[in-house]
């Protein structure tokens, strides 16, 4: 049966390139976003104490590609977030991961789409320490894989972390992940084996779907 293509999905699909030409890849209204018992926002003033509590624990930031900063840091971390566009390719963004009742800060999630391909997402994802094993970690990195995923032009989202990371590594196939890769590394002065997994956005709509 020959499909007729209708004027609106041309119309969605010249949308889609014009923001390619751009070099933004997500939608204005892409946050906030809600879960069960989370919101996907950008980052707030309220944030600055929490924010910078996690981001000082050593236990938190072992693994972590940053390093603990000080208060004046957190803070003009924060205000550029607060202000920066989401979806430029080669650019870190992170977003907010707060309680849904009290909104206070709980976490945050990295993306940075890849300059090279457009068409993959890397994520990385910080929870702070007394937050952790309450599920808030899967909760809030599936809900945005699935966003990012339904925007149609992404094809594949990366997680590479360190192998000694276990909680990480557990959350990246629990979101149904596969370990493509492991590299010999030096990560704050420690030789170290870099896992990379990678989840495709044709076996996210086929596990979907089942």
């Amino acid at each position: 049966m020959k499909l007729a293509v209708s004027q609106q999905s041309l119309s969605k699909a010249s949308a889609k390139q014009q923001q390619w030409s751009k070099g933004v890849l997500f939608p204005v209204n892409f946050l906030p976003q809600s879960t069960e018992r989370l919101v996907l926002r950008r980052f707030a003033d309220l944030d600055l104490d929490n924010f910078f509590s996690y981001r000082q624990d050593y236990q938190v930031a072992r693994f972590q590609s940053w390093s603990m900063l000080p208060y004046s840091e957190a803070q003009s971390f924060i205000k550029e977030m607060q202000k920066a566009v989401m979806g430029i390719p080669g650019e870190w963004f992170q977003i907010a991961i707060a309680h849904k009742q009290s909104n206070l800060l709980l976490g945050d999630i990295g993306i940075q789409i890849y300059t090279e391909n457009p068409a993959i997402v890397e994520i990385g994802f910080t929870l702070a320490r007394e937050e952790q094993g309450k599920g808030y970690a899967q909760e809030a990195v599936q809900a945005l894989v699935c966003s990012i995923f339904e925007l149609g032009y992404i094809s594949q989202i990366v997680g590479i972390t360190d192998m000694r990371n276990e909680p990480s590594i557990n959350l990246l196939r629990r979101l149904g992940m596969n370990l493509v890769r492991s590299d010999e590394a030096e990560f704050k002065g420690e030789l170290c084996i870099e896992q990379t997994f990678e989840l495709r956005r044709e076996d996210w709509l086929l596990h979907k779907a089942g």
